[in-house]
């Protein structure tokens, strides 16, 4: 944790009677509280100090910087997560000319960054690992979006969960390495919790009720075969933990139909400008509701786009 009184950062283990300080740094604010995350057993902490996040690891009995400082001028809703079993931060980013929601992981020396939102810093960000995949859920003007990413981070699909577009309070990521679990706090409706089979939002489904009638922030995980989520309530000025058996079976449930591509929309191109270059505009493809990624879900190719007349 953040010291209260000034800067500085703490880590502290409990020790089965009381919590012990195993290691402090000097850097971070309490107005940006660090974030934890373990990672082929190894522990990270990921530290903002007015903004700047530094990734750290714990060795031995101390924190140590692991890579150089992450090139984010103002973080919004950092987190830290395995990806391929190697650390991974996803972070808004409030200190550009235009806002944007990131993932950065560290390649030899450097953190490479792997563009999920354009735009717009998410006022909600948690994500998890799910078989060698990176499964990233973000809420962002009004639209809740789950990112899959493979095990270097490149970015496969993005799809727009419609069943979550009022989860203005609050989201949680979890998973039992057979389905994902997704808990949102929504406007009107309470703390609802989604099983999403595979990773395919084509499988959602609510699991049972509401879980709590009303909610500022929500957290969850996963224990053996429950689903446990720990509810912020602003009304009665308290927290709550539910839980939730969930199924135990380690065989995935069936994949689901592959999308007609012919079904695809795309936006509309506009009339271009003659430059003596060829012209190669990026339209938007939507399936089903979901953004589609060129060079996973469908690729571009470019015919009679250089002097003027129709291109293809």
């Amino acid at each position: 944790g953040s010291r209260g009184n000034g800067t500085g950062t703490e880590l502290n283990r409990f020790n089965g009677s009381s919590w012990v300080t195993v290691s402090a740094l000097s850097v971070g604010t309490r107005y940006d509280a660090p974030k934890l995350g373990v990672v082929g057993n190894k522990l990270y902490a990921l530290v903002s100090n007015g903004g700047i996040l530094t990734t750290y690891e714990f060795t031995g009995s101390a924190l140590r910087a692991f890579g150089p400082t992450l090139p984010v001028k103002s973080a919004a809703n950092a987190g830290i997560f395995d990806i391929g079993g190697s650390p991974a931060v996803i972070s808004g980013d409030t200190g550009q000319s235009v806002w944007k929601t990131s993932l950065y992981r560290l390649v030899n020396g450097t953190w490479r960054e792997t563009p999920l939102l354009e735009r717009t810093a998410a006022s909600v960000v948690s994500a998890t690992a799910m078989n060698g995949r990176g499964y990233a859920y973000a809420y962002a003007d009004g639209k809740a979006h789950l990112f899959e990413l493979d095990a270097s981070g490149n970015l496969t699909k993005d799809s727009i969960i419609s069943q979550a577009g009022d989860a203005a309070s609050g989201g949680s990521l979890a998973t039992d390495n057979t389905h994902l679990y997704l808990t949102v706090g929504t406007a009107s409706r309470g703390v609802i919790a989604y099983k999403i089979a595979n990773g395919s939002t084509a499988t959602l489904s609510q699991v049972d009720g509401t879980a709590y009638s009303s909610s500022f922030d929500v957290h969850s995980c996963v224990i053996g075969n429950k689903l446990f989520v720990a509810i912020s309530d602003p009304v009665s000025d308290s927290i709550a933990v539910r839980s939730h058996a969930i199924e135990t079976s380690s065989t995935p449930d069936p994949e689901p139909v592959k999308p007609d591509i012919a079904k695809a929309t795309v936006s509309a191109i506009p009339t271009q400008t003659y430059t003596g270059k060829a012209i190669t505009p990026s339209p938007t493809v939507t399936l089903d509701g979901r953004k589609l990624v060129a060079g996973s879900d469908y690729r571009l190719t470019y015919a009679n786009n250089v002097n003027a007349g129709t291109a293809h």
